[in-house]
């Protein structure tokens, strides 16, 4: 074999070598082959993914919350108070072909997810379970840090709407929250979730 044609065996080998580090740097992980696909929208919009739509009415912040309307004989408290900010995200929802819970519903702000409240007198969104094409409203309750709420953040926070089932290769509705400048109040209101009214 020629010099000539050794460089170029030679020159091909590491061009294959090349070519294959780039596939294996490039080509997706076993988490991102059954990794969510999430769909966003903004607050006041629709936002539909398989399972639900949703729409984002709202967002409030308060260093307490009044929870009477909420009956539950086994929570016998009307106010709760918090060393940090809750922050009251009000919803409307509707299942498309099954009935689903957002039990695992997050509030996510500049990359750190705060869960949502679940041990709050029912119904809340948390726990309520809506059976399909039947509107529902309520609210979604987040303790989060003040300090969060005072950074460049909060003007891109978002509410991810999660079931409590698994999430893989299904898509959740993403809807983006501007809360930075809203007042925090001494108490707000928790409404209850209930069967909303029709828009058709």
């Amino acid at each position: 074999m020629s010099v000539r044609r050794r460089i170029q065996a030679a020159l091909a080998c590491v061009a294959m070598l090349a070519v294959a580090a780039v596939a294996i740097g490039t080509a997706p992980t076993s988490d991102d082959l059954v990794s969510p696909f999430y769909v966003s929208g903004a607050s006041g919009e629709p936002v539909q993914t398989r399972t639900l739509t949703a729409e984002v009415q709202g967002a409030r912040l308060a260093q307490t919350l009044d929870v009477s309307a909420n009956e539950s004989l086994a929570f016998s408290l009307d106010l709760l108070e918090t060393e940090q900010t809750w922050v009251v995200v009000d919803a409307r929802l509707e299942a498309r072909i099954a009935s689903v819970s957002l039990s695992n519903t997050r509030l996510r702000i500049a990359g750190v997810e705060y869960r949502a409240i679940d041990y709050l007198p029912a119904p809340t969104l948390v726990n309520f379970i809506g059976d399909p094409g039947i509107p529902f409203e309520g609210s979604f309750a987040f303790e989060v840090p003040t300090a969060v709420l005072e950074s460049d953040g909060a003007a891109h926070a978002e509410l991810v709407l999660r079931s409590i089932l698994s999430s893989q290769l299904d898509d959740i509705a993403v809807v983006d929250i501007d809360l930075a400048g809203l007042e925090v109040r001494d108490v707000e209101i928790m409404r209850p979730a209930e069967i909303a009214e029709s828009r058709e």
